[in-house]
């Protein structure tokens, strides 16, 4: 199951899992009265292979060129060994993985092999497909190399995909594939006359995040004096002018249509995506800009418009950073993403561009608070639809049609719909590195809107399993639907095992040390409801005799006591009143300031946690580990999959492992995968 962006997770692919049991059963049954051979090519005979095609105008293939019949074919007639790779490996990049990062080093014997190959592999932006894998799958069927020879550089990345899905599925998981570009490269003179040669390749996912976000604009058709001041300033960049562009669209001015003819709404292709603020209907007068909004937050003036994440992703990142495909090559358009996908939020946003990768995050569902999800910030961004976001535009006037746009799903909040703040976009941008990509502006964003919310969100980026150089924004800790993923179970001890090794590390914080030390003493520690502090305790049964009741108080004391800090009472333990909240937030749309704003995001993340008080029924909690697991090279693990092992104490039950990166190892005598997991609890 693809990631359709509910949470991180997804089920381990069938073939993978089927290879999986496969294995198992090759260790059970092998000489044990099956079918004479059926498990011993596979347990005797397979041997690693690697192949890597250049899409470089004179072509090239690196590795087992499947024409090797005897030893005089390794060698050129003046005896020197034909150019070979000598290892692969692979690594994922990124916050949570995905973005496949791959390592090639081959040997050049000659100078006329070098000069042969260096234009072909060792060029940096060229396009490069590795394969590799076993010689013969689990039922002993030979795996063969060379099926992505011809297709290397004239599919799209979703057909691609699909070819490599199938090419995995035909021969149990027993081989793998990677497409990306050359980011890196060296070589060097060996003393025995050899050329050692390295190359890095990128997955398509990975290239497109990484694009430098901060892309100058080339041309800006001023006069001769407004260039010279621009020189002056720095250049200016593509983001900013449409980010400008924008705003002014957001508002209609006095005398004039400002690029819209009704409302304060911004509109393309008949789809509202932005809308400008006006509080005061005064300010519509003769010299002044009719809708525009601004308010003195923290000693700076700003206005308040805003554009939904989908308009943000498609035409500022999408259109001003990523690079654009001509009309005769392979790329993918919003739309064809939105078929791979899914929609979602509704109709996209479509510039009806062609990109090498780009970010579609349409799909996205962000997890629903308890109560409501609703920003207390508004010079950062706003949930329209959710009801409480009512007493926050409640006293802003000439609204216009922002009514059609609405972020709350049935089940959460859509990504897409979240109305953003111009300002803080700008903000965001101007605070980047020059080297920064676009992956980093985008989570400085994303972060601003999760801290507004009340830091109830945590998210990340993940590309699509289906077509790697689509980039979806997720929201990791939203759980999948409909249902969970499946948890694959790998045998790891004992004669049907066949994992490698299998290792894992304690791994919790000081807060989380902190807790269970002092709770774990305290009498609501102690068995019974197995409750420290508001950590469930693994050991709660047995408590020390020297330090019998060490936990800290739940009480404040009252001098400490301070402004907005309630006295522990039942009622605080509860939702708060609604009309406390209709309050807060009734302000927040009177005055927007640091400290109205700084009362709504405590309401905010009230709002999103719900009740306060700690879970009577919530389960145990183990202290938490992670996990390495190393297996005989397999392919389809992807980041999210959801493993555990037969081998953890009873303590464990009913959690799992998420996997959080995918490693391969390929040398000229072995083949190795390592998975390395992240812990978390079952059927999230």
């Amino acid at each position: 199951m693809a990631n359709t962006g509910y949470g991180a997770c997804q089920d381990v692919d069938a073939t993978t899992a089927k290879a999986i049991e496969n294995r198992v059963s090759a260790n059970k049954n092998v000489g044990g009265g099956q079918t004479a051979g059926q498990y011993l090519d596979w347990m005797t005979k397979r041997k690693p292979w690697v192949r890597a095609y250049s899409c470089a105008s004179s072509g090239g293939v690196l590795g087992d060129t499947g024409k090797i019949k005897n030893i005089s074919d390794l060698y050129h007639s003046s005896n020197r060994p034909k150019p070979g790779i000598t290892d692969l490996s692979t690594t994922e990049e990124g916050t949570h993985g995905g973005f496949k990062e791959v390592v090639v080093k081959f040997v050049c014997w000659t100078k006329d092999d070098f000069a042969d190959l260096a234009p072909q592999f060792l060029t940096y932006g060229r396009t490069i497909t590795c394969e590799w894998g076993w010689t013969v799958d689990t039922s002993g069927t030979s795996v063969k190399a060379g099926t992505f020879e011809a297709t290397r550089c004239k599919q799209n990345d979703f057909d691609f995909m699909k070819t490599v899905k199938a090419h995995r599925d035909n021969y149990e998981a027993c081989m793998d594939v990677v497409r990306g570009m050359v980011t890196d490269f060296s070589w060097a003179l060996a003393a025995n006359g050899s050329f050692e040669c390295e190359f890095t390749l990128t997955s398509m996912a990975g290239n497109t995040a990484k694009m430098p976000a901060k892309v100058a604009t080339k041309d800006c058709s001023c006069p001769e004096d407004k260039k010279e001041d621009e020189a002056e300033k720095g250049p200016t960049y593509n983001v900013l002018q449409t980010l400008d562009s924008m705003r002014e669209r957001c508002f209609v001015k006095f005398g004039g249509t400002g690029g819209l003819s009704s409302g304060q709404t911004l509109k393309i292709d008949g789809k509202v995506c932005g809308f400008g603020m006006n509080s005061d209907a005064s300010k519509d007068q003769a010299g002044a800009e009719k809708g525009k909004f601004f308010q003195n937050f923290g000693g700076k003036i700003i206005d308040l418009a805003y554009i939904t994440f989908e308009c943000f992703e498609e035409y500022v990142v999408n259109h001003n950073i990523f690079a654009l495909q001509g009309d005769g090559d392979e790329g993918t358009t919003r739309q064809q993403a939105a078929t791979i996908c899914g929609t979602g939020y509704g109709d996209v946003a479509n510039t009806g561009n062609k990109y090498a990768g780009l970010f579609y995050s349409n799909h996205s569902v962000c997890r629903p608070g308890k109560t409501a999800i609703v920003s207390g910030d508004p010079t950062v961004c706003l949930i329209p639809g959710e009801k409480i976001t009512d007493f926050t535009v409640a006293h802003f006037n000439n609204i216009g049609d922002i009514g059609s746009i609405n972020a709350v799903a049935s089940d959460g909040i859509y990504l897409g719909g979240i109305c953003l703040c111009i300002k803080m976009l700008e903000d965001e941008f101007n605070s980047l590195g020059k080297d920064d990509g676009a992956n980093v502006y985008v989570k400085k964003v994303l972060d601003r809107v999760s801290e507004a919310c009340g830091g109830f969100w945590n998210f990340t980026m993940v590309p699509h399993s289906d077509a790697e150089n689509i980039v979806q924004w997720i929201e990791i800790d939203n759980a999948p639907q409909p249902g969970s993923p499946a948890v694959l179970t790998i045998p790891s001890f004992g004669k049907n095992s066949i994992a490698r090794s299998v290792s894992t590390n304690t791994e919790s914080d000081p807060d989380f040390q902190a807790q269970i030390m002092y709770g774990s003493n305290n009498t609501n520690g102690k068995g019974g409801g197995n409750k420290g502090g508001g950590v469930f305790l693994w050991s709660s049964s047995v408590t020390d005799t020297f330090h019998t009741n060490t936990a800290t108080s739940s009480e404040c004391a009252e001098q400490d006591i301070k402004e907005n800090c309630s006295p522990p009472t039942d009622q605080s333990k509860t939702e708060p009143k609604e009309e406390d909240l209709i309050t807060v937030f009734r302000n927040l749309g009177k005055e927007i300031s640091p400290k109205s704003v700084a009362a709504a995001k405590r309401c905010a993340r009230t709002l999103a946690l719900g009740e306060t008080k700690p879970d009577e029924t919530a389960r145990i909690i183990p202290v938490p580990i992670t996990m390495d697991v190393e297996l005989d090279g397999i392919g389809g693990f992807v980041f999210g999959n959801l493993i555990t092992i037969d081998y953890l104490p009873s303590s464990y039950d009913g959690w799992c492992f998420q996997v959080t990166k995918v490693e391969h190892s390929v040398s000229n005598a072995d083949w190795k995968t390592k998975l390395a997991c992240g812990f978390m609890r079952k059927n999230p």
